[in-house]
């Protein structure tokens, strides 16, 4: 079978990489696509989202002098704008890998909206880091903390904080039911060591007597094992509606030509990416194909 579907799928990973700088033209197809999967993990959606604070949060933003850079961060959150200046260099890095986001699925941003050159895509690092949570809808900022901080992507304490603010959320970042103790509960300094070192391991995290698991941890490569899963599901979908097109070629042309009309004597299928979906459509209609049962 000629896999063109997923050569075209690559096409479109590399002109979205291509847009934050990042050439992937010479990388295997099996290799790019790890690359688009493990950056666009790392990166967010633009969506209109509810902010939710901890009870803390404002008054420390006050006293650390930050509270209106968190605010302005917090409108485009709301207004659906773009966040990912905020965050580190790393996310547009292939080969740089978010353990804590991994683990935790808690993500920070840099407090700044300073540029060196107006050419930046990122604003300048910062001393002081907002630590937050993210899921559909809604946005949940945790802690701020000074960046030099000793084992800082390690912190218990930021789940000891989503666990006295938001109960809905706590409950999610159980393992079970969160009665199950864990055999190996690390350290915060084991935690950042390991970490540090990019080692795959998926660990439980006990507080107040409650095991927790909020992601899917890491492969041994420090790769995300969701965003790896998320990419191995695409494969196989894609492969599976490429022996689909390929088996029922002849119907799928005659459904086409009676539903618009038309009388091509071919047509043909690829693959373009729109807000971070990817669809199937067919060339000369721009006719997008329903896989759906």
């Amino acid at each position: 079978m000629d896999f063109h579907l997923m050569r075209e799928a690559r096409k479109e990973a590399e002109t979205y990489l291509r847009s934050f700088g990042i050439d992937i033209s010479d990388q295997s197809l099996g290799d790019a696509m790890s690359s688009y999967f493990n950056i666009k993990h790392k990166l967010i959606e633009k969506a209109k989202r509810n902010v939710n604070w901890a009870k803390h949060i404002r008054q420390k933003a006050k006293a650390l002098n930050c509270l209106e850079i968190i605010l302005e961060i917090e409108r485009k959150f709301k207004d659906g704008g773009d966040i990912n200046p905020y965050l580190s260099k790393g996310v547009l890095r292939a080969d740089d890998h978010d353990i804590l986001l991994n683990d935790w699925l808690i993500n920070h941003l840099h407090l700044s909206n300073t540029k060196r050159r107006r050419s930046d895509f990122f604003f300048e690092r910062s001393n002081f880091l907002l630590f937050f949570y993210l899921e559909q809808g809604n946005v949940y900022f945790i802690d701020i903390r000074a960046h030099g901080e000793e084992f800082l992507f390690a912190k218990k304490e930021l789940l000891e904080i989503v666990n006295e603010n938001w109960p809905e959320v706590e409950e999610k970042f159980r393992f079970g039911d969160g009665t199950m103790r864990s055999t190996h509960d690390l350290s915060e300094e084991q935690l950042s060591m390991l970490r540090a070192r990019r080692v795959g391991l998926l660990t439980t995290t006990e507080i107040d007597g409650i095991t927790y698991m909020p992601g899917s941890g890491s492969s041994t490569s420090g790769f995300s094992v969701k965003a790896r899963r998320e990419m191995h599901g695409f494969h196989r979908s894609l492969h599976s509606i490429q022996e689909y097109l390929d088996e029922n070629y002849s119907e799928l042309k005659s459904q086409i030509n009676r539903k618009l009309g038309l009388s091509l004597r071919e047509v043909n299928f690829s693959v373009k990416l729109i807000d971070g979906i990817f669809y199937v459509y067919e060339t000369n209609t721009e006719s997008f194909i329903s896989f759906e049962s």
